[in-house]
């Protein structure tokens, strides 16, 4: 089954329109919009794998701003940003510490396809919102502590070091 991308910019017939024909004849199936409405609406009732977002052509909100309304209402869906300038907003977002790649138009099509296929096969390193890093660092954490708890026998054997630091272990006391 063809794999969904749905590209977006505000300007209609324009670089999305060759890019939808490009992805086309890569197996993707492609659906264009031209308004953030119409992109959050193609987002609900067609799910994408990924977005393709010219973040430069976008002038009735930040890209970024609808990339979040995008992860909200699609959790699991992957971003491509392609810009030909870098007055797109993007600032604002990277100082409150969203987690992005911006790639700088032109682009060869081998990249723009492969980096469209990183996105669908890894969505969500593609956004990454701040209280969501925080949360998949703490998830992490947590995993990695409940692991150590798991791996200690209750018959008193400690762990000394770090996870990171190698492994000394001591059973009542004693090195191992």
């Amino acid at each position: 089954m063809a794999r969904h991308l749905l590209l977006f910019e505000n300007v209609e017939d324009n670089i999305c329109a060759f890019m939808a024909e490009a992805a086309q004849k890569a197996g993707f199936q492609t659906q264009e919009v031209s308004t953030v409405d119409a992109c959050l609406e193609a987002v609900r009732t067609s799910p994408p794998d990924a977005v393709l977002m010219i973040t430069n052509n976008i002038q009735e909100k930040s890209a970024f701003d609808v990339a979040e309304a995008i992860r909200s209402a699609h959790p699991k869906c992957g971003f491509v940003f392609l810009a030909g300038n870098k007055i797109d907003g993007r600032e604002s977002f990277l100082s409150a510490g969203y987690m992005f790649h911006v790639r700088e138009l032109p682009l060869p099509l081998t990249e723009l396809m492969a980096a469209i296929s990183e996105a669908m096969d890894s969505p969500m390193g593609t956004f990454v919102i701040p209280r969501s890093a925080a949360m998949v660092l703490k998830t992490i954490c947590t995993s990695i502590a409940r692991k150590a708890i798991r791996a200690t026998l209750v018959t008193g054997m400690v762990g000394q070091g770090s996870l990171c630091a190698g492994s000394r272990w001591m059973w009542n006391g004693s090195p191992l």
